[in-house]
């Protein structure tokens, strides 16, 4: 049987939309070094909101200097948070291995930490938090990937490859 040979168990959407998932939090890991190396970090002042505004419907015309970089990494951060909940659904739903549906349920648990994590930076004013928010980000990151390999139509040709023998 050919490794590389789809199955039933194969779900090529399911695969895409894990790596689309993880390129997401790729840009958004990038987007947050830019808030970081910007000093952008407190440029808004308020969290979920952004200066009393409803964060999906400030005007673009007032994403100016900081409030560019801390904006947009929340907003793109927020599309990462819905994207992984779909995944984490997808999994639990539709894969039959009972460990990616608690590999998504750690996914989803992880990003809704960083939520949490970024919010209260904002509003208890505390800079030691990112640390924490930096660190689960990459930790974010590698799950991802994990997931997008594991949901691979490559990963799943080697699980049903029987051991070598020696």
């Amino acid at each position: 049987m050919n490794a590389n040979a789809p199955t039933k168990t194969t779900n090529p959407w399911l695969y895409w939309f894990a790596v689309l998932t993880a390129f997401f939090t790729f840009l958004l890991l990038g987007l947050g070094g830019l808030v970081t190396s910007h000093e952008a970090g407190m440029s808004v002042p308020d969290w979920p909101n952004t200066y009393g505004n409803n964060m999906f419907l400030f005007p673009p015309a007032q994403w100016i200097g900081g409030i560019f970089y801390e904006h947009t990494h929340r907003l793109l951060a927020s599309a990462v948070g819905l994207m992984t909940t779909i995944l984490a659904v997808w999994l639990w739903l539709k894969d039959s291995r009972p460990w990616m549906h608690w590999l998504g349920v750690a996914a989803f648990l992880l990003v809704v930490a960083q939520g949490v994590l970024g919010g209260l930076r904002v509003t208890m004013h505390m800079d030691s938090l990112g640390i924490y928010h930096a660190t689960i980000a990459q930790l974010f990151f590698v799950l991802t990937c994990a997931l997008a390999l594991f949901t691979s139509r490559w990963w799943k040709g080697l699980e049903r490859q029987p051991p070598a023998r020696r």
